[in-house]
């Protein structure tokens, strides 16, 4: 029985939203998109931007936000990659650093790699498509490499532009 089977693909799973005291979006190639959510308790949030000053926001947009930490999940661990094709590409900056911060203090961080578009070459959509609008590659747990749907993520990993008023 292949092992990948029986592992829980949870990345995030807050039953109880109150459990989440924060998420930062780093993004490297971007540093202003980055932001950090404070989840402050009930129905409280704050919106800081890259330098930890806090920024007017759409508060409806911000407390939604929240909601998508209740189910996380990716879609399979890539085990294609040879050891040195991982190691190639754990050593690029990630696309995006994802960190989560429990209300007890622990703190899970997940990093992001876009995948490289693997449609029909030579054609127009290969040509204004760098990468797959479908899945990212990601690190769980430190050491896990799996593929992700961007459609579930994206809405994680969106821009701080996204929450403005």
């Amino acid at each position: 029985a292949n092992m990948d089977d029986w592992r829980s693909a949870d990345v995030f799973h807050f039953s109880d939203l109150y459990d989440l005291a924060s998420f930062e979006v780093e993004r490297p190639d971007a540093p202003q998109m980055s932001y950090t959510v404070e989840h402050t308790g009930n129905e409280n949030v704050r919106l800081l931007d890259h330098e930890g000053m806090e920024i007017p926001f759409d508060t409806v947009l911000v407390r939604g936000s929240l909601l998508f930490f209740q189910e996380l999940n990716y879609e399979y661990v890539d085990r294609n990659p040879t050891r040195a094709q991982r190691d190639s590409i754990l050593a690029l900056t990630p696309s995006h650093v994802l960190r989560v911060t429990e209300r007890n203090g622990d703190t899970e961080t997940v990093k992001f790699w876009y995948l490289p578009y693997q449609g029909e070459q030579g054609t127009l959509e290969a040509s204004t498509k760098p990468y797959d609008d479908t899945r990212m590659r990601a690190l769980v747990d430190d050491s896990l490499l799996v593929v992700v749907q961007r459609v579930m993520w994206d809405r994680v990993l969106q821009p701080v532009t996204a929450f403005r008023p």
